[in-house]
Formats: C-alpha cells, sequence, structure tokens
C-alpha cells in the first residue's frame, strides 16, 4: 500500500515539474524550462511528447542539431509522427539544409496533410530561387 502511494506521489511531483517546465518557457526561462522536461522525462522516457517538448525548446534555444537528434530519436519509435517530421525539417532550413528539410516536409504531409507543409516548402523554393515550384506549392496550400 506504501508503494502505491509513492507512485502516486512520483505522478504528482512529475506533473508538477511538467507545468513548471511550460510556465518557465512561456516565461522566457528556455534554459530552466529545459532541464525541467528533462526531469520529468527521466520519470518516463517512454513519452514520446516530452521528447517533442524537449525538441521544441531545443529550437527555441537555437540548438538545432540537438533538436534533430530529438527527433530522430521520436521517428525511431513511431516512423508516422508528422509533427516530428515537421519540427525536424524547421531545423533543417534553420540549417540550410534545404534537401533534408524539403523530404521532411514532403513525408509530413504524406502522414497529414497540411497546408503548413506547402507553405513551407514553398519557402525553401523562394529561398532556392525556384520560383515556378514555390508558386506551384503555394497554389497547393491554397487548395
Amino acid at each position: 500500500m506504501i508503494s502505491k502511494y509513492a507512485k502516486e506521489g512520483n505522478l504528482e511531483s512529475n506533473f508538477a515539474t511538467y507545468l513548471k517546465s511550460h510556465i518557465k518557457r512561456n516565461r522566457g526561462d528556455l534554459n530552466e524550462s529545459l532541464e525541467l522536461l528533462r526531469k520529468s522525462y527521466s520519470f518516463n522516457e517512454n513519452n514520446s511528447e516530452l521528447l517533442k517538448d524537449i525538441g521544441k525548446s531545443l529550437v527555441l534555444l537555437g540548438k538545432y542539431r540537438m533538436a534533430i537528434d530529438i527527433y530522430d530519436e521520436i521517428l525511431s519509435r513511431k516512423q508516422e509522427d508528422s509533427e516530428a517530421y515537421y519540427q525536424k525539417a524547421i531545423c533543417c532550413m534553420n540549417l540550410k539544409e534545404y534537401d533534408t528539410a524539403s523530404a521532411c516536409f514532403m513525408r509530413a504531409n504524406t502522414i497529414r496533410s497540411d497546408e503548413r507543409m506547402f507553405m513551407q516548402l514553398g519557402k525553401i523554393a523562394l529561398l532556392q530561387e525556384n520560383y515556378g515550384a514555390a508558386l506551384q506549392y503555394y497554389q497547393q496550400a491554397l487548395e
């Protein structure tokens, strides 16, 4: 019976840590938010949603390579995660790895069609001065 309460206490503590991490992130304290998310993740290392939060914090800190590693870990667990592909693509765009970013946006779009993917693909095409492709992507986004 005591171990039951200890586990509930850990769950409450973990949830409080998770909430505190989001409060810290919203207030702009990204480093502390990231540390709290990592602590929360240590309670449950099977939680891909926590990994996504860690990845988002790394993106906000400009640590794109580290974020890509996080998103790759998520995708190794669940290959049909459009949000992980989308976030990985954003990281690749920031690193000017446009081919990889395009592939990730396309993969995300095959999992769940979304105008965000077409808008980002259009942006990449513009950055590469491929105006015809950009126009096509923007038209697809409008559809």
